[in-house]
């Protein structure tokens, strides 16, 4: 990121994001390059300024200060860029929740993070049952979308001052925070520094996808989510480029009338996102793209193949978490090795330990652990679950990887990994994989069950493509498939297929292996 002075930035004490963000470009001459696109309308960073400082000195107005926590619960809207740098812009913390959640989600987080204020999308104002769950008296706020439904907050900053004053800050200050999406129980609060989004910038913006102004970004998660808020938002912001958001919920068929309409560059995509564009008739939309990214979940070696035959642009797996603040782990243009997530970025580094915190030997599968410039070192009022997480400036994480010839391997989450026959450990992503081979499925998921003798075995949950009609032949297709992937690793052998109209997945789009009981590594009976 040398043409944005990172370096030097990084070593100032102060900084607000919002003012490098958005203020900056106004001031090098960019005011009126593109920010966001949405619902047919262009947003000029010009414009975002002003909304925002009008948003800002309201937020002023009402006691939002230093170190105030805002919970803003928006959808994908121009409101919800302008009411997160106008909070940031006070040197306050922005604390995103998914719009979608349910009254006693947001209830829980008010209360354990003791916050403010909350922002909420003004249709909520609809849903009293969700309002009347709300309770510890705490200041709301209805918003509209800065577009076409106006609501309250639009209302009430009319007469706001244009000119900001922006509250500089330290560095580590926190400037916003992040919900884990994790697929099971209770949230973690993620915050992150004011500095920790650049430091992202330059491992994999600057020195993967190789960004630039002219840049348009499209994401398949919202902007709650770290990899669409640091890829689309925060990436597009830092280059004075544009990202294209949406309210709607993510489709395939929504990416392909975005894609044809406004022609992105970037696509953050997600396998499952994937396996479905390549299933629609019109996925040459798609190839306006230079570049794309593939997060979340394993993308198999089938997909790549396919994407690289349809699409011709490259298709990069990698590996981020909410924790570090985005990717840190990636293939990039010059070195895609398909089934591995790549190689570790600069700035980053990591080592796999098993369960007794001992670093593992070359090729062992364990858990990650992650130390950078961006990790974060705690969850918000969750002192356990910081002690258990973070250590020393390591993030200790529930990943399973291997390292081999410093390419990283994915293998699940700890909780995903099935233990069967006399103790081996099966990854769900390797069957898998091979399952995606037929032609005939669209998605899968392998988990582990319990037969009539209280052993593990292995199922297949199995989403067929459309018009695909589900017969014995081709369940016995599927079971041949890995059967003779495997002939001499009997422990790999599905014993199992389940046909299933879709597969449950959370708000973040992950796929939750617990609704579909999987038995793991905490449930395991020896059949040797």
């Amino acid at each position: 990121m040398k043409n944005l002075y990172l370096e030097d930035l990084l070593k100032n004490d102060s900084l607000n994001l919002t003012d490098f963000l958005i203020f900056r470009h106004i001031r090098e001459g960019r005011g009126e390059n593109v920010a966001i696109s949405y619902d047919g309308k262009d947003f000029t960073y010009q414009e975002l300024s002003e909304k925002i400082s009008k948003t800002s000195n309201y937020f002023k107005s009402i006691g939002v200060k230093n170190q105030t926590r805002v919970i803003l619960a928006i959808p994908d809207t121009p409101a919800f860029v302008i009411s997160f740098f106008a909070v940031i812009a006070c040197g306050a913390m922005a604390i995103l929740s998914n719009p979608l959640s349910e009254s006693v989600e947001i209830n829980d987080i008010i209360k354990e993070l003791n916050a403010d204020i909350l922002v909420i999308d003004h249709e909520i104002e609809k849903k009293r049952a969700l309002l009347s769950g709300i309770t510890n008296n705490i200041e709301t706020i209805f918003i509209g979308d800065f577009h076409l439904n106006p609501s309250d907050l639009e209302i009430a900053i009319e007469n706001q001052s244009s000119d900001l004053l922006i509250s500089y800050t330290s560095t580590d200050s926190y400037a916003y925070a992040l919900l884990s999406s994790g697929t099971t129980g209770k949230n973690k609060v993620i915050p992150r520094r004011h500095r920790d989004i650049l430091h992202c910038a330059y491992a994999f913006s600057e020195n993967v996808l190789y960004m630039n102004s002219a840049d348009r970004v499209l994401a398949v998660p919202k902007l709650t989510f770290g990899y669409a808020l640091g890829g689309s938002l925060l990436f597009s912001f830092i280059y004075g480029a544009s990202c294209i958001i949406f309210r709607e919920k993510t489709t395939h068929e929504k990416i392909i009338k975005l894609s044809k309409d406004l022609k992105p560059t970037i696509f953050l995509g997600t396998p499952r996102m994937i396996s479905e564009l390549l299933n629609n008739k019109n996925v040459g939309e798609l190839k306006s793209l230079r570049i794309s990214t593939s997060a979340g979940e394993v993308l198999s070696s089938i997909l790549l193949e396919k994407w690289n035959n349809e699409i011709g642009t490259p298709l990069l797996d990698g590996f981020g978490s909410t924790e570090v603040g985005h990717i840190f782990i990636s293939n990039t243009l010059d070195n895609i090795r398909p089934q591995t997530v790549g190689k570790c970025l600069n700035g980053f580094k990591i080592k796999i330990i098993d369960n007794k915190g001992n670093e593992v030997s070359e090729g062992k599968v364990g858990r990650l652990c992650i130390r950078g410039p961006s990790v974060a070192c705690e969850y918000l009022n969750d002192a356990k679950r910081s002690e258990q997480s973070f250590n020393n400036g390591w993030h200790i994480s529930n990943d399973m990887f291997s390292i081999s010839n410093d390419y990283v391997t994915y293998f699940g989450r700890s909780d995903d990994m099935i233990k069967k026959g006399c103790g081996e450990w099966v990854s769900p992503y390797e069957i898998e994989n091979e399952i995606l081979k037929n032609d005939e499925v669209l998605e899968c998921a392998v988990i582990g069950e319990t037969n009539e003798n209280n052993v593990i075995i292995l199922k297949a949950c199995v989403v067929c493509k459309e018009g695909v009609i589900i017969s014995l032949s081709l369940e016995e297709r599927i079971l041949n498939s890995v059967k003779n992937r495997w002939i001499d690793f009997t422990y790999k052998h599905l014993e199992k297929i389940e046909f299933m109209e879709i597969l449950p997945r959370n708000s973040s789009g992950k796929l939750q292996r617990n609704i579909l009981g999987s038995k793991t590594l905490t449930e395991f009976s020896y059949d040797c």
